[in-house]
């Protein structure tokens, strides 16, 4: 799944990406766990860069 998010990010669909990152802490995934925080923490300057 974070790979999957990964591609999103890289493509720039930040959305997409968001959705496969929180699905992945749902596994426990401590990168996704990671990676959600900092989406978290960046709001919306991330999604409008």
């Amino acid at each position: 799944m974070m790979m999957l998010a990964e591609i999103y990010l890289k493509q720039k669909d930040e959305t997409k990406s968001f959705e496969w990152v929180k699905k992945a802490t749902g596994l426990e995934n401590p990168a996704a766990k990671l990676r959600l925080g900092i989406y978290y923490e960046e709001g919306d300057r991330h999604f409008n860069e």
